[in-house]
């Protein structure tokens, strides 16, 4: 089960998520930088090829000036009207991992906007 880090950078990678809900909301968190407990995320809903998805985010991203996101605001970009900072994560809905089939839609959209 599938799960995938963008980079400010633009880079990015895939990693195993978990199934249990408690380490689901951990992994998410550790992978956008948020370690405490008061430091929420954002979940932006997304859809990549018809696979309907989520983008998780540090919520307090643009006050710790984090930055800009290009790659995950594009997979954002028919949900949002700005710029998404600092890591994202992107999981299938309700923070589940993705199939295979969903992560091949994302990987193909990552690998479009890089050409």
């Amino acid at each position: 089960m599938h799960a995938i880090v963008v980079n400010p950078e633009g880079d990015w990678h895939v990693l195993g998520h978990p199934t249990d809900e408690y380490e689901q909301y951990n992994c998410v968190k550790r992978a956008v930088g948020a370690h405490d407990n008061r430091t929420l995320v954002e979940r932006v809903r997304i859809n990549v090829d018809g696979h309907p998805l989520e983008l998780w985010v540090d919520e307090e991203g643009l006050l710790k000036s984090l930055p800009y996101n290009v790659v995950a605001s594009f997979l954002a970009s028919r949900s949002l009207d700005y710029l998404l900072v600092g890591t994202a994560y992107v999981t299938a809905r309700d923070m589940t991992p993705m199939t295979d089939d969903e992560l091949e839609a994302v990987k193909a959209c990552l690998v479009t906007r890089q050409a």
